[in-house]
């Protein structure tokens, strides 16, 4: 647990105590599990569901007693996490920085939707309605098929149902949740959900305030969490018999913003995204996430829709724009040697969000060792003090620092939370403090601003203090963010929201704060996440996909290139836990060595003109399905200035 043992009691809570979420529950128990001999560990693979959900070390104890006095058969040792890693982590063996592969989302072709075989009559549909006449159409037509479907309508005050159709506010979980309920017990058990309400109509983006913003996030997002989180049980029961699905209806124009379009609305590229993490977490349901132009009328598109729903195809992504089917697929794109453009000097001004640590703080010293510019960082984190205490300054060992800390607190304080607490403080100032003087000394001119990105007059009054200063905003990196990683089952709605909108509220307030006209490069820090999904993720997916729609958005307005670098995990660095990591992992997801993510950010960064607004970055299974699109060869000097 990273804890001395005498601060450990058996029957304290492991995350409300130890603060050891269930993601971290499965490391630490994997880590136990590499230690034991070979016949135990398939024993303890079989038990992991069950351990990982134990409340107190002792409920575990308990578990791992019982599996191993089992009869399960011997495993063969599975290769051990920390060589897993070093196989992955493309770092080179000749000490040169190893090329990270680099792809985008093409749309393709795709065959028509297989007619449906069998009709489920026991299927019942909730359809969240977008009120313009789809949603009701579209039951329409599941009625005539002989399901049942229901309308699940946004109301901002209390309702009694009418004939299948529900009210809620459905900005509001607990909302949700109680009309959920309430289709259940009139109709039985939810066995499709059909989420619509992204199609409903608002403003325009241009036209929001921050409060519309987060409004609709929550309206568009928010409520399909919700319907996930609370149907879940209902849908993976459907699934074992066969019919279950959970879609989604997106209005990106039938290619999920991977082009700039002046029209695309950015949060329906986190709807998409959210989907993709909730299709690896409910391998049980059809998930579909279906993308149409907009400005269609009702009945021909509630027409497509039903086919599309009706149909015995799986396939994740698809696309309806006019008469074709389309879906995505990753194909490999090199930057070329006419993408060398941008260059930065002393002069230039770069603002980092995401403070001076992990990967932000590794490009920011590629920027300051190459090119000396003032970069003004912003973070979360105080700026701590110039110098560590020196009870702990000569320490790394985590337990030797935690029982340092565990003297130095009262004995009412003397919790294991208060520890991992003042401990994780301590490793940020020392981050902190030692990326401020790397950057300082390449030669950089270098602030630093405490402020919470979600915070608009703090955003506001940081940009308003930089361009009076002077006079110019050359590039942004936009790195704000956090992760608190839980499967859906597990997310409550306020960490839904800390991971939602620390991301998408900051950038709406940079993009709606910022002046376009003088910037040259705005970098949105995104992950493979939002492209591909990853279980546990499902807030941090949809909040990366808003920022892949506001880049396909951005790349059609400014100027300036825009992209969103959808990165793979980095290996030591970066917000992903070492358990999350190993998710990557297990999935053929290669970790991405420091040396060579830095590099690949510099070409990218450097890249002139206008390249394609969403990039992924990194080595996973997408790569064998991949088809080399136009390939040219990054130019070997862009490359090499990052080594």
């Amino acid at each position: 647990t990273g804890y001395p043992a005498e601060m450990l009691g058996l029957d304290v809570n492991i995350e409300a105590d130890l603060g050891i979420d269930s993601i971290k529950r499965v490391e630490i128990l994997s880590v136990f599990q590499k230690s034991c001999p070979p016949e135990q560990q398939e024993k303890i693979q079989a038990a992991m569901d069950r351990l990982s959900s134990r409340r107190t070390l002792r409920e575990i104890v308990d578990v791992l007693a019982a599996s191993l006095n089992g009869s399960q058969s011997p495993a063969r040792a599975p290769k051990r996490a920390e060589q897993a890693a070093a196989d992955a982590s493309g770092a080179p063996p000749n000490g040169k920085p190893a090329a990270v592969p680099r792809f985008v989302m093409r749309a393709v072709e795709a065959p028509p939707a297989a007619r449906p075989r069998r009709k489920y009559r026991d299927r019942l549909w909730v359809i969240t309605d977008e009120e313009s006449g789809i949603a009701a159409a579209l039951a329409a037509g599941l009625q005539d098929r002989g399901e049942t479907a229901v309308l699940l309508r946004h109301s901002e005050r209390p309702a009694a149902p009418e004939e299948r159709v529900y009210f809620a506010d459905l900005r509001r979980p607990e909302e949700v949740e109680t009309a959920l309920e309430s289709i259940r017990a009139r109709h039985g058990r939810i066995g499709a959900v059909v989420h619509l309400l992204p199609l409903r109509k608002g403003p325009g983006f241009w036209q929001m305030s921050l409060p519309d913003w987060r409004d609709r996030v929550r309206l568009e997002i928010k409520s399909l969490y919700a319907l996930a989180r609370f149907g879940e049980d209902d849908l993976v029961a459907r699934g074992k018999s066969g019919g279950a699905r959970f879609c989604v209806v997106t209005a990106m124009g039938g290619k999920f913003a991977t082009e700039p379009k002046p029209e695309i609305r950015p949060i329906h590229a986190g709807v998409a995204s959210f989907l993709k993490t909730l299709s690896l977490e409910l391998p049980e349901v059809v998930c579909k996430a279906i993308d149409v132009e907009g400005r269609q009328p009702a009945p021909a598109l509630a027409e497509k829709l039903l086919a599309e729903l009706t149909s015995e195809d799986e396939t994740l992504e698809v696309g309806l724009a006019g008469d074709r089917r389309i879906t995505l697929a990753p194909a490999v794109a090199q930057l070329g040697a006419d993408s060398a453009g941008v260059v930065a000097d002393r002069e230039s001004v770069v603002l980092v969000t995401g403070g001076a640590r992990g990967i932000t703080a590794e490009i920011a010293g590629f920027l300051a060792a190459h090119y000396r510019p003032r970069l003004i960082l912003a973070g979360l984190s105080p700026l701590p003090p110039a110098e560590e205490p020196p009870e702990t300054a000569g320490l790394t060992d985590a337990k030797e620092i935690k029982a340092v800390l565990w003297k130095g607190l009262s004995p009412a304080d003397r919790r294991p939370a208060s520890v991992e607490a003042k401990y994780n403080r301590l490793l940020r100032d020392r981050e902190i403090r030692s990326n401020l003087e790397r950057l300082r000394s390449a030669g950089a001119t270098v602030e630093y601003h405490q402020l919470d990105v979600r915070d608009e007059q703090a955003v506001e009054a940081l940009l308003e203090h930089v361009y009076r200063s002077y006079g110019r905003i050359d590039m942004v990196i936009h790195g704000a963010g956090i992760i608190e990683d839980k499967l859906l089952r597990d997310k409550t709605p306020e960490s839904f929201d800390r991971v939602l909108h620390t991301k998408v509220d900051s950038a709406f307030t940079l993009v709606r704060k910022l002046r376009p006209e003088g910037l040259k490069t705005l970098v949105f820090m995104s992950s493979v996440t939002a492209t591909f999904g990853n279980r546990g993720q499902c807030d941090y997916a949809a909040a990366n996909g808003v920022l892949n729609g506001l880049s396909a958005l951005l790349s059609a307005h400014w100027p300036g290139r825009v992209v969103a670098l959808n990165w793979g995990p980095w290996d030591k660095m970066g917000m992903a836990s070492a358990g999350v990591r190993a998710q990557f992992l297990e999935r053929g997801i290669h970790l991405i060595a420091p040396e060579s993510g830095v590099a690949a950010a510099a070409l990218e960064i450097q890249a002139g003109g206008k390249s394609e607004p969403v990039v992924a970055l990194g080595d996973g299974p997408w790569a064998k399905q991949a088809e080399q699109v136009r390939p040219r060869p990054a130019r070997a000097a862009a490359a090499g200035t990052a080594a």
